[in-house]
C-alpha cells in the first residue's frame, strides 16, 4: 500500500545517496528493496529507485523522503511536494530490456555515459499508457 511522504532534497552534508528516508517510516523497506514514487497529480509517471543503503542515524523529518537533486531534475519530480511511496517486489518490476530515447541530444556522449552508469543502474522512470 502506498503511503504519502513529502519529497525533499538530500543535504550535501549527508553524503552521496540516491534516496534517503527514516527506516521507521518504511519498516518494510530493506537494502535492495525497490521503491515506487509518484505524485498524486501525476499517476501515469512513476519513478522506481533501488535502496542501496539504510541509515538509522539520519535526522529525517517524519514522513519525508529525500532524493538527490539531480535525480529529481532528471526524472521531473517536484521538490517539496507530496509523493506516494510504496515498496514493490523487485520481481514485479524486473526488466530484461530497456529502450532509452535520447531527448537531450545536446548532451555530450561522455555526459550520457556518466548519467547512464550512475542512474540507470539504480532507478528508472516509467510512463504508463493506456
Amino acid at each position: 500500500m502506498a503511503r504519502l511522504f513529502k519529497l525533499l532534497p538530500i543535504s550535501a552534508s549527508v553524503g552521496e545517496y540516491d534516496v534517503l528516508f527514516n527506516p521507521k517510516d518504511l519498516p518494510e523497506a530493506t537494502v535492495d528493496s525497490v521503491l515506487e514514487l509518484y505524485h498524486p497529480d501525476s499517476l501515469k509517471r512513476r519513478l522506481l529507485v533501488q535502496v542501496r543503503m539504510l541509515r538509522d542515524d539520519v535526522q529525517q523529518p517524519k514522513d519525508t523522503i529525500s532524493l538527490a537533486s539531480n535525480m529529481v531534475k532528471m526524472f521531473c519530480m517536484k521538490m517539496h511536494k507530496d509523493v506516494y511511496v510504496r515498496v514493490v517486489s523487485p520481481s514485479d518490476v524486473a526488466i530484461t530490456l530497456v529502450e532509452v530515447c535520447d531527448v537531450f541530444q545536446f548532451f555530450k556522449s561522455m555526459t550520457q555515459e556518466i548519467l547512464s552508469v550512475h542512474y540507470f543502474v539504480a532507478c528508472v522512470c516509467v510512463v504508463l499508457s493506456h
